[in-house]
């Protein structure tokens, strides 16, 4: 979860909160959100929304305008900057809920949703979402019980998920362990 001036986002959640007020911020809108939240600041370029948010088909610059209004209509006409012709910023402080949101374990995102096929897209990366958010919040009894879930509905991702690297540390742990065995990735 990310803090950015009055608002909360939680992606794994799909939600965005203004002191506590849910936004009506759904769809690929709240996907460029989550883009500007997790560049904290920085530029995010056209072609970064267009390979991340329509990585299979091409669009017209328009979508991606009508998002970026759409977002100004509920946050706030200053708190996204324009860089002409180039792409957009967030005009507000980033800092990540529980101070546990990492850099790296963004790039493992990132990483995972170039990787994955789009079908198997958004189960694994909603799952992930989760088990990071367990994770920061250091709970791992939820973060297993996720992953625990995920083998339950027969998820195809749960291989994937189980080798995301912040599980690495509970190797070792009976519970885990049983998981692995369950996966057959036990070595």
């Amino acid at each position: 979860m990310y803090a950015f001036g009055p608002f909360i986002l939680d992606p794994p959640e799909r939600r965005v909160t203004r002191d506590g007020e849910r936004l009506p911020v759904t769809g690929k809108t709240l996907d460029v959100l989550r883009l500007l939240v997790e560049a904290e600041g920085r530029l995010v370029d056209r072609q970064t929304f267009n390979a991340q948010l329509w990585p299979e088909i091409v669009v017209e610059d328009r979508n991606l305008t009508v998002h970026i209004s759409t977002l100004r209509k509920a946050l706030g006409s200053d708190c996204i900057e324009t860089v002409a012709r180039n792409g957009y910023r967030l005009a507000l402080p980033v800092r990540a809920v529980n101070g546990r949101a990492s850099s790296d374990s963004r790039q493992v995102q990132r990483e995972a949703r170039y990787q994955l096929s789009q079908a198997e897209r958004v189960p694994a990366l909603r799952a992930l979402g989760l088990f990071e958010r367990a994770l920061a919040i250091d709970d791992r009894a939820q973060a297993l019980g996720a992953l625990e879930r995920c083998l339950d509905e027969q998820a195809d991702n749960a291989p994937f998920i189980a080798e995301f690297p912040p599980f690495r540390p509970l190797r070792g742990e009976p519970r885990f362990e049983r998981v692995l065995d369950r996966l057959g990735l036990r070595s």
